[in-house]
């Protein structure tokens, strides 16, 4: 009886712990979101979009992803939705882009009387805000978001979202709808 007992705890130990030839598990969310991240601060954008289900960074020329420079984390909190969805919360610091746009338009408001071209004008606000969006000493914001995840093909992918691409460029997105409604 001893003999049976000792092979079936070894047949069920066996089979409970072999998989699939080449599966390997699912890293944790946050590790996922961990990545993305730092391969954002290291100006990896390409790597980063393929830990995404979407590309974030579409529309954002690449002389503005200078707004990344200040990018930081801290991931507070993970859950497992259900087999297939995670979220992982934290707070993401970064470049705030409002104040930004606050300083670059009050100085844009006395550009207007002067006798520019509008393509002139325009030059020199680009000018001026990828000066203020380079300073070392730029004001930044921090932002509590949770960020949702798929697990899709044993790999955890980031639900690009409003809210994410929001956070992560200090409130472009809120900024460009706030102008949007005029």
């Amino acid at each position: 009886m001893k003999k049976l007992f000792i092979v079936f705890v070894a047949l069920l130990v066996f089979t409970s712990c072999s998989r699939t030839p080449g599966e390997h598990p699912a890293p944790l969310a946050s590790e996922t979101v961990t990545a993305f991240l730092g391969l954002i601060q290291e100006g990896n954008y390409e790597e980063a979009t393929a830990l995404a289900t979407d590309d974030p960074f579409s529309g954002l020329e690449p002389e503005y992803r200078v707004i990344f420079q200040n990018l930081s984390y801290d991931i507070s909190f993970e859950s497992i939705v259900d087999d297939l969805y995670a979220t992982v919360s934290l707070t993401i610091s970064t470049i705030d882009f409002t104040a930004i746009m606050d300083d670059v338009m009050t100085e844009a408001f006395y550009w207007v009387f002067m006798e520019i071209s509008d393509r002139e004008l325009l030059a020199k606000i680009e000018t001026l805000l990828l000066e203020k969006l380079s300073e070392e000493d730029a004001p930044t914001i921090s932002t509590d978001l949770d960020i949702h995840l798929e697990l899709y093909e044993n790999e955890w992918k980031i639900i690009v979202d409003e809210a994410l691409t929001n956070a992560l460029t200090g409130g472009l997105v809120s900024f460009a709808d706030y102008v949007s409604s005029w």
